[in-house]
């Protein structure tokens, strides 16, 4: 395993995944990956969308300047909508992705935070959650985010990975521990994911 300085940015904000949020940062900090949460807003600490709250090392504002190998990128209700609504998080998703850094969505993410990016645009597939959404508002039918993604959108594979655009997309939270697996793959390499599924999910 390489042990160069890594960095994955996390951005959160209210609402965002709970699962989503501590299962990646805890195996991505297992790969020896430095983790560095930033809240979207500045705020602290961050309510998840099941009440869970984190404290994060900064808002993400004091990281525009910064460069980091990955950005990975929670879902969540409403977490994804309001990163997706972030102009300064889709200016560092753009930059990040013409450096090649590793890009990565999960859930809703890559609909409603990548596509709007422009990042996905090259990708042959990619996925993100396929399920009904409800909100008090409203609900939202199963394809309403998905169509989001257009044909690359693949709902059979639940961690789609683009080694050559460097990214990874996944569906639902449960796949969580696959998804950051396949980021930590990307950014160290394929044995250090192995060995800590090993020990995680013998």
């Amino acid at each position: 395993m390489s042990q160069g300085k890594i960095r994955a940015l996390v951005p959160i904000t209210h609402g965002s995944e709970d699962i989503e949020v501590v299962s990646l940062c805890d195996v991505l900090s297992r790969g020896s990956v430095e983790v560095i949460v930033a809240s979207l807003d500045g705020t602290n600490p961050v309510h998840l969308m099941k009440g869970t709250k984190i404290q994060a090392d900064c808002g993400l504002g004091d990281l525009e300047h910064e460069s980091f190998e990955a950005i990975c990128i929670p879902g969540g209700v409403p977490g994804a909508m309001h990163l997706g609504q972030s102009d300064l998080l889709r200016a560092m998703i753009q930059a990040h992705h013409k450096r090649r850094a590793v890009v990565a969505a999960i859930c809703l993410a890559p609909a409603l935070v990548l596509s709007p990016s422009g990042v996905l645009d090259q990708s042959e597939k990619v996925t993100g959650n396929p399920l009904q959404i409800k909100t008090p508002e409203r609900t939202y039918a199963p394809d309403h985010f998905t169509a989001m993604l257009g044909d690359a959108f693949d709902p059979s594979t639940s961690v789609c990975v683009d080694p050559d655009l460097r990214l990874v997309t996944s569906q639902l939270p449960g796949t969580t521990i696959d998804f950051a697996l396949e980021i930590v793959a990307m950014l160290r390499d394929p044995e250090a994911a192995e060995e800590i599924r090993g020990y995680i999910q013998r």
